[in-house]
This record gives structure tokens, sequence and C-alpha cells, in this order.
């Protein structure tokens, strides 16, 4: 493990923790049982269980991306693509502990998928220089368009799209948990089957953190 994979489980660990730590106040507050917690505010459930898989999935693909031998091995641009993910992890961490009002999380949440956008494209502009094959830059801009459509959602629940969306609705969050599920298939998927099936588009944090076993995969 080096300096990069190590900063990465602890990002794991700093989001996480900081969930548990909201939903130990927000218990303590409420003064209610587990059980009946979580069924008294299953829209806060919802969004829990998307920032644990998901921070899960982005762990396997980050390590992935950050496994070099050196810091030598680390480019310009992978560099400036860790300062974005510092920053992206930041925000989901501050999105997992305020998880109540989920609208709130939610606009942490999508302020981070913004910033791994960014980082994104930093990443497709380090594909273009070293002159990458075109099809791993299209499977870089599908990513992009997994990031936009966690985006809609999040800010759907964040703000809503009046008069078709309320803020705050169970569907926004339904919906992005079955984008979420999708996006977990393909990933593995293309892990099973790298000659058949196109890597999974990464979320927000992953989306440029990994790098393909002989050739296939993901950066």
């Amino acid at each position: 493990m080096n300096l990069f994979q190590a900063a990465n489980g602890a990002a794991t660990f700093l989001i996480l923790s900081a969930l548990v730590a909201g939903l130990a106040k927000q218990l303590d507050l409420a003064g209610d049982g587990l059980v009946e917690f979580m069924r008294t505010h299953y829209e806060m459930a919802t969004l829990g269980i998307f920032v644990v898989v998901f921070r899960i999935k982005t762990l396997v693909d980050d390590n992935e991306y950050f496994d070099v031998k050196s810091t030598s091995a680390m480019n310009p641009y992978r560099f400036v693509g860790f300062v974005f993910a510092i920053f992206s992890w930041l925000f989901w961490a501050l999105g997992a502990y305020v998880l109540v009002p989920t609208t709130r999380a939610a606009e942490l949440i999508a302020l981070s998928i913004v910033i791994s956008t960014i980082w994104l494209i930093t990443h497709i502009i380090e594909m273009l220089v070293s002159k990458k094959p075109h099809a791993e830059v299209r499977t870089r801009l599908e990513w992009i368009v997994m990031n936009v459509a966690y985006l809609l959602l999040l800010i759907a629940h964040s703000d809503g799209f009046r008069p078709f969306l309320q803020p705050g609705g169970e569907l926004t969050l339904i919906l992005l948990l079955i984008v979420l599920l999708y996006d977990v298939l393909r990933s593995q998927l293309g892990r099973a089957f790298p000659t058949v099936t196109a890597a999974a588009p990464s979320d927000a944090a992953a989306a440029c953190f990994v790098s393909p076993p002989n050739g296939q995969g993901r950066e």
C-alpha cells in the first residue's frame, strides 16, 4: 500500500465514520429505538445506504488507480486529480454527517460529484495528451454521463424541479439507488468480462481513479 492508497482508505474511514456519527446524533435527538427511527426516517436510511454502497465501490476503484510502485509514477495530472479527490472526499464526509435533512446532505454530495467531474475532465485531458485509444476516452465520457445522472437526481431531491418534483421527495432517492445499482452491476460485469463489457461508469469520486489491468477496465 502506498501513500495514495492509504489516503483513499483513510477517506473511506472518514466518510463512514461521519455517517455513523451523524446517525448517532439523530438517534440521540429523536430518543427512539433504531428500528422505529429508521421506519419514520426512511428517506435518511435510503440516502445512507447510497453513501455506504457508493463509498465501498469507489474504495476498490480508487485503490486500483493509485496502485503505483512509487510517487515518481504519479504524473502531474494524477497529482491534480489527487487534490480534487481530497476536496471531493471532504464534501462526501460533510454530506454523510449532515444526513438530516436529506435535502442539505444531497446538496453537499452533489457538490462532491461536481468536483469529481472536474477531476474526471482532468483525467480525460491526461489520456488525450498520452494518446490513449479513443475507446478508453469514450468510456470516460460515459462516466461523465453517469455523474450527470447522479447530479440531476441529487439536485432534484435538494431543490426539486417544480412543479413536477418537490424537494425532499422519496422518488428521487429510490431512483438514485437504481442508478447506483446499474453502475455497480456494470462495474462488476466489466471486471468479470473485460473483453466483452466495458468498465462501468464511476461516480463521482472514483471516475478517474482506476488503472486498467492489461489495457482493460478503468484508468
